[in-house]
């Protein structure tokens, strides 16, 4: 899956809980990482190795699975705000996840 935006989206979203009102966005990948990882759970479940493969035959066939498919992968051009931030460019993959609000004592 190859995605295609042409416009800009807010990912905000809130999250009420003990302390309040907060905004929250927990991950987000868009690129050759997010389309790698749904290839493999596919490609997993129709030849059933993880059943069968050991998780380094796995990790091995993923790496070169990986390896080929950054060489063919087209790039998207981005331009993203991130805590203030702006990142523009051609980018191959990204990945963003708000790490300081994950788990069960969010509230924290």
């Amino acid at each position: 899956m190859h995605w295609q935006l042409d416009r800009s989206f807010c990912l905000n979203q809130s999250l009420e809980g003990p302390a309040g009102c907060r905004i929250f966005l927990e991950s987000v990948g868009v690129g050759l990482l997010a389309d790698f990882m749904s290839q493999m759970r596919a490609r997993e479940k129709s030849e059933n190795s993880r059943a069968r493969l050991s998780p380094e035959e796995r990790l091995s066939q993923a790496l070169k699975h990986l390896r080929q498919q950054a060489k063919e992968f087209p790039e998207a051009t981005c331009d993203l705000l991130l805590d203030d931030q702006r990142l523009a460019g051609n980018l191959l993959l990204f990945e963003v996840a708000n790490m300081g609000l994950i788990g069960v004592r969010i509230w924290s």
